[in-house]
Formats: structure tokens, C-alpha cells, sequence
């Protein structure tokens, strides 16, 4: 699942931009408009990727990071 490159980029550059505030508005309305299912998946996803490279990295300070 691609959360933050994909479906919400996708969203927004379907819509013909012309200026930063507009880009604004349209990003906060793609992302109000996400199922927040979607999202928990994403992030769920994120975090079992990140404790696979943690433990593969043997990263000494993990117990530091508060993310592993």
C-alpha cells in the first residue's frame, strides 16, 4: 500500500493547480477525504517494515528510538 506517493498524490495532481494556496486546499481535501481505514493499514504496514530493519540492523539503540 502506498499511503503518502500514491493515492494521495494521485488525488491531487488529477486537479489542474495554480498556486500554493490552491495545492493546500486540495491536499487537505484529499486527505479529509480518506477512509481512515486506509490509513491505520498504511501506518500498521509502516511499523512491521520498520521492526523487520531494525532487527536486521541489529541497531544497538533501538530501545532510544521509541519506534522498534
Amino acid at each position: 500500500m502506498q499511503l503518502g506517493g500514491g493515492i494521495l498524490q494521485d488525488g491531487v495532481y488529477k486537479n489542474q493547480i495554480s498556486d500554493m494556496e490552491e495545492l493546500r486546499q486540495c491536499i487537505d481535501e484529499k486527505w479529509d477525504s480518506f477512509d481512515e481505514r486506509v490509513i491505520d493499514t498504511a501506518v500498521s504496514d509502516w511499523r512491521e517494515r520498520l521492526k523487520v530493519c531494525c532487527t536486521q540492523q541489529d541497531i544497538s539503540n533501538k530501545h532510544n528510538m521509541h519506534i522498534c
